[in-house]
């Protein structure tokens, strides 16, 4: 059992407009977690609206400690929504958490919010990849498959 007394993590990862908080808060609900930390609104209480590299790491950082206090001292899974563009800072999520994290990367060929697309994306090797450009139902249903998998391998 990891640190986080088998609870998980997971971050739902990927360029802006993929889908992340539709698909998170779906999945949210589905698994009964109460802990949603949606970038956006994480950037907005943090009050920092700066998207550089050096913005976006500061972000991404406050929420990889957040989720790792709320998945070493309570119950329920934690599940994350953010563009989280630097795969570093993803793996010091994975260093902090045991193997208590499952990576979610969401990929569109939507052209909503391009200008604030990460030219120098790191997609790294996510556990699960999903393509969100089809109804939400399919892409969840595709996610629950893919989950269980993913689930099976790491036993």
């Amino acid at each position: 059992m990891g640190k986080g007394g088998g609870r998980l993590i997971f971050s739902f990862y990927g360029q802006p407009a993929s889908g992340k908080t539709s698909l998170s808060v779906h999945f949210a609900n589905a698994i009964g977690s109460p802990f949603l930390i949606d970038g956006d609104k994480f950037r907005e209480m943090m009050k920092n609206r700066r998207f550089s590299n050096k913005g976006r790491e500061d972000n991404l950082r406050n929420a990889n400690a957040v989720a790792t206090y709320l998945n070493m001292t309570t119950p329920a899974s934690v599940v994350l929504a953010f563009v989280n563009p630097f795969h570093r800072i993803r793996e010091e999520l994975k260093d902090l958490n045991g193997g208590q994290v499952i990576e979610i990367l969401l990929k569109s060929e939507r052209t909503i919010r391009r200008l604030h697309h990460v030219a120098s994306f790191e997609a790294g090797a996510p556990d699960i990849t999903l393509i969100t450009d089809r109804p939400i139902e399919e892409t969840f249903t595709d996610l629950l498959a893919q989950l269980a998998q993913t689930l099976k391998d790491r036993r």
